[in-house]
């Protein structure tokens, strides 16, 4: 499939933006004949007039696209792309109070929430992923003897497709972080790697095969994971219940109980009893059987959502709770 012409073009525009970006001039912006001749340019080297009668109409495909963003600077026309003006929206965040909102335009007289930013402009790239299901089973091993409910647990979260790869940094992590939990003094483990490399794999794949030994007929909060903002929170948090059920048939089969995972920030009730008002708690609806969870969706179809929330309310002590801000 050859690529989307509006996406070359856009990033002929951020490159040119980047330019400005770099030294941290946010106000940069194209004048009306300047992205009239970019356009041209681009369309003739490209070879796509046949596609497109006039430059016009390609730029308000971008336009619509929201690619870019047209606004008016006096009574000229100016254009920045998505980049550039979430750049500039981003650096110019203010921290808000009441009394900034009182009136007139005091939110300008409130303090910023960014003082100084670096940009850089690069494609993304993703680590390699060419550790195999075999490999990584003898890795392990190696380095923290496993017993057969962590191999068992193992299993189910790797799959048996030999087709599967893990990226070196979370083999590496898995093996780091397994390796410190039977020592008696303290350490930590960073893990560094791009958005949607695959961190939360690379903590909770450890931490699931040691929290798999623990599990009892009792309760109480055996890892915790905090993270800075609800909405990471409430990501995190799907796939980590997602992921502890892919093991609930391996800790049946080896007399475990399911792992039960909890959340500690505003939305969560305080107990089951908070449903026994009228009010019922902050972002919650009621529905026909029971009450949706407003932070986390059901991953599997077939499961029924909302008993299973409610007993996750139920639980006051839980084996891993993760907290937010």
């Amino acid at each position: 499939m050859a690529e989307d012409p509006g996406l070359l073009f856009l990033s002929h525009l951020e490159r040119l933006e980047a330019r400005l970006l770099s030294w941290g001039l946010v106000d940069g912006s194209f004048s009306a004949a300047e992205i009239q001749k970019e356009a041209e340019q681009f369309l003739t080297r490209e070879q796509l007039w046949e596609s497109f009668a006039t430059e016009h109409k390609f730029l308000q495909n971008l336009i619509d696209r929201r690619f870019l963003y047209a606004f008016l600077q006096g009574t000229a026309e100016r254009y920045r792309t998505r980049m550039s003006e979430t750049v500039r929206l981003l650096s110019r965040l203010r921290q808000l109070f009441p009394k900034h909102l009182e009136r007139g335009r005091l939110w300008q007289t409130a303090s910023p929430l960014v003082g100084d930013f670096r940009f850089m402009l690069r494609p993304r790239s993703f680590p390699n992923r060419h550790v195999g299901l075999n490999e990584s089973r003898q890795q392990i091993e190696s380095v923290a003897k496993q017993s057969p409910i962590q191999k068992s647990v193992l299993e189910a979260l790797l799959g048996r497709d030999e087709r599967f790869r893990l990226a070196k940094f979370q083999q590496r992590a898995t093996e780091t972080i397994l390796r410190n939990t039977g020592q008696r003094h303290s350490s930590g483990t960073i893990i560094c790697a791009g958005t949607g490399s695959g961190k939360t794999l690379a903590f909770y794949l450890p931490a699931f095969l040691h929290l798999a030994e623990s599990i009892d007929a009792s309760f109480w909060t055996r890892c915790l994971a905090i993270y800075p903002r609800n909405e990471l929170l409430k990501d995190q948090l799907s796939e980590t219940f997602r992921q502890a059920r892919r093991i609930d048939t391996a800790l049946r089969q080896h007399g475990k109980r399911k792992l039960i995972v909890g959340t500690l920030f505003g939305a969560t009730p305080e107990n089951e009893w908070a449903f026994n008002y009228d009010e019922t708690p902050r972002g919650w609806q009621k529905s026909v059987d029971g009450f949706v969870c407003p932070f986390l969706q059901c991953p599997n179809q077939l499961v029924n959502f909302h008993m299973a929330m409610y007993k996750i309310v139920q639980s006051l002590m839980t084996d891993s709770t993760v907290t937010g801000k």
